[in-house]
């Protein structure tokens, strides 16, 4: 991967000269691009992976935490057409998110479609609907800490090594309070397929609930898929995940041939 300048949004780990489709990635509450690193190997050459750095984390530390999840997702969406340069107008974009990620990506959606760049597919995952208000943002540090350790995003080794706790804690916070005040239009629809996404044993999100997201666009092809595991089901079952998605794109990339993903 070439050199990346740290104030820019969106991480391109592994270029293609000729992208058939770009599928961006947004993290979740304290999660950064490269939790996605690992996908842009398992996508054949036609699909290209951009995965979105939030402020406030890895090499971007130094800016401000966003505390407006649709003004980050406007954001987005302009480096979507900075960043992308000729890609982002002639090349189909598909968007997934993940948790907060689903929200963002929501907005993304819509903030596209208002340019006249609407996604082909919008992908959500771990997250019942759009608007998920809550206050876990409010609480202390210790509280918050072993609810995001109870999720099952932090391997056990970390879960109790302060240094890991002190470093992702102000990250965590910050992206709690993004999605726990994110109020959305409720009346506002994409026009493009979703695919859901849930673990059957997250403790977070009953599967069944993901179902909501189908009131969120006006094109009937809706699909839930649920896969063993917990919230964070995207890492064990990432092999899955990935041919799920492949499969749900395929028909915007008409001729293509699958290669079978590693």
């Amino acid at each position: 991967m070439s050199a990346t300048r740290a104030d820019t949004w969106l991480r391109r780990y592994r270029p293609s000269p000729r992208p058939r489709l770009l599928l961006v990635c947004l993290p979740h509450a304290g999660g950064s691009a490269q939790f996605y690193r690992t996908w842009a190997l398992r996508f054949p050459p036609g699909i290209e992976v951009v995965a979105v750095q939030y402020p406030g984390r890895a090499e971007r530390s130094r800016e401000p935490f966003r505390t407006d999840l649709r003004t980050l997702a406007g954001e987005v969406a302009t480096a979507l057409d900075t960043e992308l340069g000729e890609d982002a107008t002639t090349v189909p974009v598909a968007l997934f998110g993940h948790s907060l990620g689903a929200a963002v990506a929501f907005e993304v959606a819509l903030a596209r479609s208002r340019s006249g760049a609407p996604p082909v597919h919008l992908f959500v995952s771990g997250r019942p609907a759009p608007v998920w208000p809550g206050v876990r943002h409010l609480a202390g540090d210790d509280e918050m800490w072993e609810d995001a350790c109870r999720l099952g995003g932090t391997p056990a080794e970390l879960a109790d090594d302060p240094d890991v706790k002190a470093m992702a804690l102000p990250a965590l916070r910050a992206d709690y309070a993004l999605s726990e005040t994110y109020t959305g239009d409720p009346t506002a629809t994409v026009e493009c397929p979703i695919t859901a996404h849930a673990g059957r044993e997250d403790p977070e999100v009953d599967p069944d609930a993901m179902k909501a997201w189908a009131a969120c666009t006006t094109d009937p092809d809706f699909e839930l898929r649920t896969y063993s595991g917990d919230h964070f089901f995207l890492v064990p079952m990432r092999h899955a995940v990935v041919s799920d998605v492949l499969r749900r794109l395929t028909p915007h990339l008409p001729g293509q041939l699958w290669p079978s993903t590693p």
